[in-house]
């Protein structure tokens, strides 16, 4: 899981996009007000050394400040329903 904290201001009156790409793997999203948000993307590896992340902002984006970002794996196990 890749988590990522930043903060954003669009565009008055208008909706940016921060994208995100974690290896083939493309994250979008949308932004309509300021904010100071933490995101955390599910992904699979495909286990290989390299692993290449990409922040783009797309049209609407008037500021963007990277806060951190932390790699982590794991297993996740939900209980099934009763």
């Amino acid at each position: 899981m890749l988590t990522l904290r930043f903060e954003v201001w669009p565009v008055p009156a208008a909706t940016g996009r921060v994208v995100v790409d974690v290896g083939a793997h493309r994250t979008e999203i949308a932004v309509s007000a300021a904010a100071a948000r933490t995101v955390d993307i599910g992904f699979v590896h495909d286990g290989s050394d390299n692993l290449v992340v990409m922040v783009m902002l797309r049209q609407g984006i008037f500021d963007f400040v990277f806060r951190s970002m932390s790699l982590g794996s794991g297993v996740i196990i939900l209980d099934p329903m009763p």
